[in-house]
């Protein structure tokens, strides 16, 4: 959809400011292999298999944007929320950071920072390919379900 395609002036300060914003990130954006190596420690102290890459999400979604989506929490801007305490402790300990019992059911684990950075940069628009509202032709094949891999690939990735 071309950018001066809306319906309203609201909608296409929203556009411009999303643009703004995907520049002005630019600069300070964690790395790719930063964000796949926290999110594939998460993932491998679950039991899970690690992603070759991060999967399309939700801005402003907790329980859909990409983070999520890889770890099946309620991820907010500093932290992720589990509803087991078991593996929040996992996650804690894989990323050596603190956890909060909120209440008897939530867990709450903060982020390292480099995650904090990636969920704040994705809801301000700067991982625009990993936005699953854009929609394009182009991002269709982003939106396949999550690939794993063999751990022994895990290291390929790293390097």
């Amino acid at each position: 959809m071309p950018l001066f395609a809306t319906s309203s002036l609201p909608a296409l300060m929203h556009k411009l400011i999303d643009i703004l914003a995907y520049f002005v990130v630019a600069p300070f954006r964690p790395g790719r292999k930063a964000v796949l190596a926290a999110v594939n420690d998460a993932r491998l102290a679950l039991g899970r298999a690690p992603v070759t890459s991060v999967p399309t999400g939700a801005r402003y979604k907790t329980g859909s944007c990409p983070l999520a989506v890889c770890l099946d929490g309620i991820v907010g801007v500093d932290a992720v929320c589990f509803f087991q305490e078991s593996k929040a402790l996992v996650v804690a300990e894989a990323w050596q950071t603190p956890i909060r019992r909120v209440d008897e059911n939530r867990f709450v684990v903060d982020l390292p920072p480099c995650l904090q950075h990636f969920v704040r940069d994705f809801d301000l628009g700067g991982f625009r390919k990993l936005d699953s509202a854009i929609g394009s032709a182009s991002n269709a094949k982003r939106n396949t379900p999550i690939k794993s891999v063999a751990k022994s690939e895990v290291r390929q990735l790293a390097t």
